[in-house]
């Protein structure tokens, strides 16, 4: 798989931004017929959700769905305003302006996704240069031994680039 098709079969989840929050006491879930909104307090701006991001709000605040479901809109917004007001921070995954996912600040990780796969890359073609020369002195049964070592190399450079990028 080269670069392109890897950041075609991403582009789901590519403009993406991850917004971790504090909570504060003047948040608040507004449900109209229309639509469900979040209403951070101190003065930012109000952030819509999606279908998917209401039902992650009800998962994460610990409100079973087919409960949820079943409130009316004024319920649903005070049970689920309430309940978020047990948890201290939480992270949002907002895409187009909409929210689509509440979760544990350390769930989620925003990262530029050309940047993970050029260090990966760079890790990668270092290794293989080290592989060749290891590959050149290598006789018979020590050829576990490189697959071995490419196997390392590869998943270090993984890691690499998970600590390495923000």
């Amino acid at each position: 798989m080269n670069r392109v098709e890897v950041l075609e079969r991403m582009e789901p989840i590519l403009n993406t931004q991850v917004r971790t929050m504090e909570h504060n006491p003047r948040t608040r879930v507004t449900v109209t017929p229309e639509m469900v909104t979040l209403r951070p307090g101190g003065g930012q701006r109000h952030l819509e959700m999606t279908t998917g991001g209401v039902q992650s709000l009800a998962n994460f605040v610990g409100l079973p769905w087919n409960l949820a479901a079943k409130l009316r809109p004024e319920t649903f917004g005070t049970v689920a305003t309430e309940l978020l007001g047990r948890q201290n921070r939480y992270a949002l995954m907002i895409k187009e302006g909409a929210i689509t996912a509440v979760a544990k600040p350390t769930e989620f990780r925003s990262l530029n996704p050309n940047r993970v796969l050029t260090a990966i890359e760079g890790g990668i073609r270092g290794c293989f240069c080290i592989l060749c020369l290891v590959s050149w002195g290598a006789v018979g049964g020590r050829c576990t031994i490189v697959l071995t070592f490419l196997l390392l190399c590869i998943s270090s450079a993984i890691l690499w680039a998970v600590a390495v990028l923000p």
